[in-house]
């Protein structure tokens, strides 16, 4: 087998200390640091991706008043604006007291996820046939978008994703039922590209937290080194020596990941 199809000692590193199906570091510790440090990083996308889906959700309300009759149409305006795009606006004004959203970012994250896709669940269950059929692409849009770019965590936008599409089975086969054939076609459209955005969205989470490995994993050796330095920069003695080895043990990667790949080259990765 050729080298290339290998994995780094990089990526070995990584698995060694990640979940592989909900991309969670072991340590708790290490999960905090990423998360915040993360969000902090990308705050200004998120807030940039978040009010992207608020004007494209906000200027649909076009087609409700091309397509839906005046009384429905009132409701499904009801449900837009008033539940999912006034809600949205909270949250994206809410990036701007960044410490409040680093500690709450992938709850927010999480509920601006289910007001988009639910408001569409709800609007299939009160348009009227034929139109109900129609609102499966805005709930397409509406979970590829979610789950690729607006930095949701992988774990909880496939659980989301998967209530919402549950949610709209109900809908379309019990409270507002669509035509078998219709139903069929729109679910072909809808699991495929719940496919493609959680694809998009392990990938993504797994180089992010990758790159955040090898930083932490260079901030420590250079840390390693700055005490390296100054220890030899003096003649060694017993005092300096005890604190030389309690600074170098206390660095969390001084040891962590030498163990890691070692247990990793000598019995593998599972």
């Amino acid at each position: 087998m050729s080298s290339a199809a290998e994995p780094s000692d990089a990526e070995r590193s990584l698995w060694s200390q990640l979940n592989r199906i909900t991309l969670r570091f072991f340590d708790q510790d290490l999960e905090r640091r990423f998360c915040d440090a993360e969000v902090r990083r990308v705050t200004r996308i998120i807030r940039l991706s978040i009010s992207g889906g608020f004007f494209v959700y906000l200027y649909f309300g076009i087609l409700d008043y091309i397509m839906l009759p005046a009384a429905e149409r009132d409701i499904v305006w009801l449900i837009r604006y008033g539940f999912v795009c006034a809600p949205l606006a909270a949250i994206i004004l809410s990036t701007y007291a960044i410490d409040f959203f680093v500690r709450n970012a992938q709850l927010l994250l999480s509920l601006s996820m289910i007001l988009v896709g639910f408001g569409i669940v709800a609007m299939t269950a009160v348009a009227p046939p034929p139109t109900n059929h129609l609102y499966f692409t805005g709930m397409l849009l509406s979970v590829m978008y979610c789950s690729s770019l607006i930095r949701l965590h992988f774990i909880r936008s496939s659980l989301i994703s998967l209530a919402i599409l549950t949610s709209y089975q109900v809908v379309a086969t019990v409270i507002n039922p669509i035509e078998v054939t219709l139903l069929i076609n729109n679910d072909f459209f809808l699991y495929t590209g719940l496919a493609f955005g959680l694809f998009c969205s392990y990938v993504q989470e797994f180089y992010v937290r990758r790159d955040f490995l090898s930083n932490e994993r260079l901030r420590e050796e250079k840390s390693r080194s700055v005490v390296l330095m100054v220890y030899f920069l003096f003649p060694p003695t017993p005092v300096t020596t005890i604190l030389f080895a309690a600074a170098m043990g206390m660095m969390w990667l001084g040891v962590i990941p030498l163990v890691s790949g070692y247990v990793a080259d000598l019995f593998g990765t599972r």
